[in-house]
């Protein structure tokens, strides 16, 4: 969560929603009277060492006499997604931004195989940082 220097919203979200879109995200939903933006971007997710390892196994399985099924478990496809909140603060003087970042994997059966929010601090402060530079670019009308 991060506070910003201005009581300007709409401001705010336009950043967001372009900092987002400048990420690779696709905005899915934008609610501006409650400070609210969602967005999306599909993604890889497939792992080399985690599919040479079920293979590995179901050759291991092969060779036993039982058929293997860990190759079908190896991730496949996954999609971001961002949540942003934008609001007054408490003395309502600045506003705060929050954003999440989840992910949603499917593996090779195309099941969902996870459901897991993103814990990268990487992530997050690269977000923050661009939207730091979009809202200076934008109260300077760059």
């Amino acid at each position: 969560m991060r506070q910003y220097d201005t009581t300007n919203e709409e401001q705010i979200i336009t950043a967001v929603a372009g900092v987002l879109q400048d990420l690779g995200f696709t905005l899915d939903a934008s609610e501006t009277k409650v400070g609210l933006i969602s967005a999306s971007k599909a993604a890889d997710a497939t792992s080399k060492g985690q599919v040479a390892g079920a293979i590995f196994l179901d050759m291991l399985a092969a060779l036993g006499g039982s058929r293997g099924n860990a190759t079908a478990q190896c991730d496949k496809n996954q999609v971001l997604k961002a949540s942003v909140i934008a609001k007054p603060s408490l003395d309502g003087n600045k506003i705060v931004v929050r954003v999440t970042f989840q992910r949603i994997v499917w593996n090779m059966s195309n099941l969902i195989s996870r459901v897991e929010t993103i814990d990268d601090p990487e992530t997050y402060q690269k977000f923050y940082d661009s939207l730091s530079k979009a809202i200076f670019l934008e109260a300077q009308k760059i």
